[in-house]
């Protein structure tokens, strides 16, 4: 067998490869033999068809499979031979393939780039550092309380924030539309939810009050009757809510999962919660912190290096999956699952789910690996910047 190897430009490689024609036609002719031997062939016993007659008969299969399986085994021989390590499958290129002559062939694919991990030791890892404050449990739960909101009808006109219910039909051209009507229709003025038409249509309006409205569709509405149309749209304003927030009482606390403790109980409760997300956030950037020292690529090549370079720490560190921390992971798996424990078994009886947890829990222990060299420097911190929390706005009361 004899190799050529040429770079064609960046991490593509053109691998020729010759076959010598005799080494073909004896594998052709072996296996021709074995078919010989059980052949059934019309007007012969099994096994008694002239050579000939089998050669004529099977020849140009036995020849294309013979073709095949050199070309796979001996394009892996190559690879060993020119240590070559493949980013993806080959382009086959045929260059001669036909019977009596050499076997000829070139493949042409991607190398993976070789990668140097930089020393851990000479990397500058940023560490926030923040703690959950009595204010942040404020807004928090002041959040919690805009996403419980009460509504009280009132007697007045329609203000941003109250919740209107509606009853509506829409017209073209006179013609009722069925795709455009609705009765006890309920949203919340401001909340952008509705076609903006409708939301400016019924503000400064009162219960028990109509009017009139015209609504444009877009041309790339799914609706064919209405894309493109202008609709005439009648509104029958029937309630208007007016909205406040939630008292933190018994009832709001147990909404939230708690029932011991009262108020102060609920604000521990939160900032537990809150300080299991921002441990998460810190980890997260902690992670891209690390990734970011590691690999150092344009953005097409950045996860294939990433991979090259992990396997390499770890290979090199002799690192070995944590048992431990895979069951801890697929315990915090299955308890968001309100059915955790079937969760569980499903996992446990999937080989590629539970490869896909060790593999994380994996790359968690490199990037461990990583932080306990590094040199780690804290930079002061909160809850909102690390989690993105914005403290809600006290409007309604």
């Amino acid at each position: 067998m004899q190799v050529s190897l040429t770079a064609t430009g960046g991490l593509e490689r053109r691998l020729e490869v010759a076959v010598p024609a005799e080494r073909v036609a004896n594998e052709v002719e072996q296996r021709l033999k074995r078919i010989s031997r059980t052949a059934r062939l019309k007007g012969f016993r099994p096994g008694k068809a002239p050579f000939t007659v089998i050669r004529r008969q099977f020849g140009e299969q036995v020849h294309a499979e013979v073709v095949n399986d050199l070309m796979r085994s001996t394009y892996a021989d190559a690879l060993s031979q020119e240590k070559l390590t493949p980013a993806a499958g080959p382009r086959i290129e045929p260059i001669a393939m036909g019977p009596g002559t050499d076997l000829k062939y070139a493949a042409v694919f991607e190398v993976l780039p070789e990668v140097r991990v930089k020393p851990s030791g000479e990397m500058s890892i940023e560490r926030p550092i923040a703690a959950v404050t009595e204010e942040d449990i404020d807004a928090m739960i002041q959040s919690m309380r805009h996403q419980r909101p009460v509504f009280t009808a009132v007697e007045r006109e329609v203000r941003d924030t109250d919740r209107v219910t509606v009853d509506y039909q829409g017209r073209i051209d006179g013609e009722l539309v069925k795709a455009v009507q609705g009765e006890d229709v309920a949203f919340i003025v401001g909340a952008r939810r509705i076609m903006t038409e409708l939301e400016e249509g019924v503000k400064g309006a009162t219960a028990g009050e109509s009017r009139t409205v015209t609504v444009h569709f877009p041309p790339e509405h799914s609706d064919k009757q209405l894309s493109g149309q202008a609709v005439e749209v009648r509104l029958a304003i029937k309630k208007v809510e007016e909205m406040s927030l939630p008292a933190v009482d018994e009832e709001f606390m147990t909404y939230f999962g708690v029932t011991e403790g009262g108020i102060e109980g609920l604000r521990a409760e939160v900032r537990a919660s809150m300080e299991r997300e921002m441990a998460q956030a810190v980890r997260q950037r902690m992670r891209a912190a690390v990734i970011d020292a590691l690999v150092f690529e344009e953005p097409a090549r950045r996860r294939v290096a990433l991979g090259l370079i992990l396997g390499e720490i770890i290979r090199s560190a002799n690192l070995k999956v944590d048992r431990q921390r895979v069951q801890s992971r697929l315990d915090e798996i299955a308890a968001s699952y309100p059915n955790s424990d079937e969760v569980r078994r499903t996992y446990l009886q999937s080989a590629d789910a539970m490869r896909q947890i060790e593999a994380t829990v994996l790359e968690d222990q490199v990037i461990d690996w990583v932080l306990e060299r590094a040199s780690v420097v804290e930079r002061a911190s909160s809850f909102s910047e690390l989690t993105g929390f914005a403290h809600t706005s006290e409007a309604p009361k």
